[in-house]
């Protein structure tokens, strides 16, 4: 893993907050470095003007944003205002795809990316965090369903969050998928 800053944001406003997450791979750790919650109902504009301030703070740090729903038109704002980010659009399906600057992650890529880690002692969630409580419960009630047609569904029980999961995963996958990336440059040279 290529020490690096990477930024995950899952936008939300009435029901779920934004969450964001801060990660640094460090030898082959992941260290949460940062949470955070905007409060809900935190307009759109003001999410962009945090993100924006947030990523130009840790220069060099790289944004993945969850583009789904509504994430799509702030990944314009974001574009406008001069940031570059990773934009993922959360599917159900089985495989990732790249079309018209849009990632298109299935759930489970994006689960997966998060869990090896975790199960692996590999997930490192710096406890002064006053936002780690949270993302341990969250982890802990973050399930698979199986639905009736035999499809596996993620997410958060029945009351509970799932945005600082989703955040720190969306952080995770981009960091699994820049080292693939990079690895596989360094190998065909």
């Amino acid at each position: 893993m290529n020490n690096c800053l990477i930024v995950g944001a899952d936008i939300g406003q009435a029901r779920d907050p934004t969450a964001l997450a801060v990660i640094e791979a460090v030898a082959e750790e992941i260290q949460v470095r940062h949470l955070e919650r905007l409060p809900l109902a935190t307009p759109y504009p003001d999410v962009v003007g945090h993100i924006v301030e947030m990523v130009q703070k840790l220069s060099g740090a790289e944004l993945v944003v969850d583009a789904t729903g509504v994430g799509r038109p702030l990944v314009d704002q974001l574009r406008t205002a001069g940031i570059s980010p990773i934009a993922v659009t959360i599917t159900a399906g089985k495989a990732v795809t790249f079309e018209d600057s849009f990632w298109h992650v299935p759930k489970l890529v994006l689960v997966r990316a998060l869990v090896v880690p975790f199960e692996g002692d590999r997930l490192r969630i710096a406890t002064r965090l006053s936002h780690a409580t949270a993302l341990r419960d969250e982890l802990q009630a973050f399930t698979r369903k199986v639905t009736g047609a035999g499809r596996g569904v993620y997410g958060a029980t029945a009351g509970a969050h799932d945005d600082l999961v989703i955040a720190v995963a969306l952080a995770a996958w981009w960091m699994d998928t820049r080292g693939a990336a990079i690895s596989t440059r360094w190998r065909s040279r």
